[in-house]
């Protein structure tokens, strides 16, 4: 049985989560996030199983270790 709206605390943590804020110059995460769901959506076009599909998610696991590089070396700005 579902819990009602307002009282399941991981659906209400999901909800309160703020936005990431941007600097005024932009994130150097940004054209990486901009990469990502490119190639997401080549992959979400592909056949299961195609030559496509698996490049396609192999540039997403490329990326994804860019992301998480780029975050080691830059930790997140703390949200006020």
């Amino acid at each position: 049985m579902a819990e009602p709206r307002g009282t399941n605390p991981v659906a209400m943590a999901v909800e309160t989560v703020p936005p990431v804020a941007a600097s005024a110059h932009g994130s150097p995460r940004d054209p990486l996030l901009a990469r990502h769901r490119e190639a997401r959506r080549r992959r979400d076009a592909a056949p299961l199983n195609s030559e496509a599909y698996r490049e396609a998610s192999i540039d997403i696991a490329r990326i994804e270790v860019e992301i998480a590089r780029l975050e080691r070396r830059e930790p997140m700005a703390a949200t006020p």
